[in-house]
């Protein structure tokens, strides 16, 4: 096959760039190069190509091979004119804006923020701490309302603080932060009303308020144990799984102890004495799986706040949701216990 119009004098004419004679052509005498201001123009340039440039071919120019000429590439002037001040001598204080210098560091940077332990960061040991505050914060104010409540106000107690710890969980999700007051505060709402329910069921079932508390901490440590040791974790699809049956089940709740109080059972909770409909056990049921399921949400959130080293103050937001999940837990086992003892 014969390649038609790709010749070479084709090509120089249909190219653009060697089609201007006057770039690839040289000026008669040599190549005419103009430097920008402040520059010399080499020695030899502008001159016939073999013209003798001033130096035989072979003869010293200078400095021998390798030895040095001059500054380094690229180093500012002066370089090597003089020893910098305090170079190569003992070390005696810290660079400027460092700990120990008498400039300060920039607001909101740790002087050491990769430091091991530091206060700045969410640990386990602080998530531990608050969580522990806030758990502490609803069993004294559960003791001391049982103790100082009249018995005939422990219903409108029970019914106005069982509404504020649903709204409690509401407010901390648009706000997305958390401090210590809001969290010990939700611990004093949640100890009222679980220090009036748990009194309740305890006059009705001698004994089930301490076997729930057992039946909690069983719970948590077993789930904490499968976390830990079994590699149990809540990834992505799961956690938006875990949290969207969770939103469904309060939804429910809420509706259902609305509807209570005006005498209408739905069946998914059993009044305190008398039989338990099948809704009812499965409703608890489904409310225990719920929870040990949020404890391993709760646990793979601060395992994961920990590794990112992220900020003290979300230790307030872990530790408040372990709190709320470790509480629920223990009011659907109540329940289940309140309804194995109606056997």
């Amino acid at each position: 096959m014969v390649n038609r119009g790709l010749n070479k004098e084709t090509f120089f004419v249909r190219n653009p760039i060697f089609t201007q004679s006057d770039v690839f052509t040289p000026a008669p005498g040599g190549y005419s190069v103009q430097t920008p201001a402040g520059y010399a123009q080499p020695t030899g340039y502008g001159a016939p190509y073999g013209a003798p440039t001033g130096v035989p071919y072979g003869a010293p120019t200078g400095a021998p091979y390798g030895a040095p000429t001059g500054a380094p590439y690229g180093a500012p002037a002066g370089y090597g004119a003089g020893q910098q001040s305090g170079y190569g001598q003992n070390y005696t204080g810290a660079p400027a804006g460092y700990a120990g210098s008498a400039q300060t560091a920039q607001p909101g940077f740790d002087q050491a923020p990769y430091a091991s332990g530091s206060s700045a960061y969410m640990t386990i040991d602080g998530v531990i701490a608050k969580t522990a505050a806030i758990l502490a914060t609803v069993i004294a104010v559960g003791v001391v309302s049982v103790n100082l409540i009249p018995l005939t106000m422990w219903m409108p107690v029970m019914v106005v603080s069982g509404l504020a710890t649903i709204i409690f969980p509401l407010v901390a999700a648009f706000r997305h932060s958390m401090g210590p007051v809001f969290a010990i505060l939700y611990g004093a709402v949640e100890g009222l009303f679980l220090g009036v329910i748990s009194q309740i069921f305890e006059l009705q079932y001698p004994g089930i308020v301490m076997q729930a508390v057992l039946g909690t901490f069983c719970a948590a440590g077993v789930t904490l144990g499968a976390f830990h040791f079994g590699g149990f974790r809540a990834n992505g699809k799961f956690s938006r799984i875990i949290r969207l049956s969770i939103m469904g089940f309060a939804a429910v709740a809420l509706v259902s102890f609305i509807l209570s109080l005006f005498g209408i059972n739905l069946g998914f909770y059993a009044g305190l004495t008398g039989t338990v409909g099948g809704l009812a056990w499965i409703w608890a049921g489904v409310g225990v799986v719920l929870a040990v399921f949020s404890l391993v949400d709760d646990f793979t959130v601060i395992e994961r706040g920990v590794n990112m080293r992220a900020p003290a103050k979300q230790g307030w937001v872990a530790a408040w949701g372990l709190a709320v999940t470790l509480v629920w837990l223990y009011t659907q086992i109540l329940r289940i216990l309140s309804y194995v003892n109606r056997r």
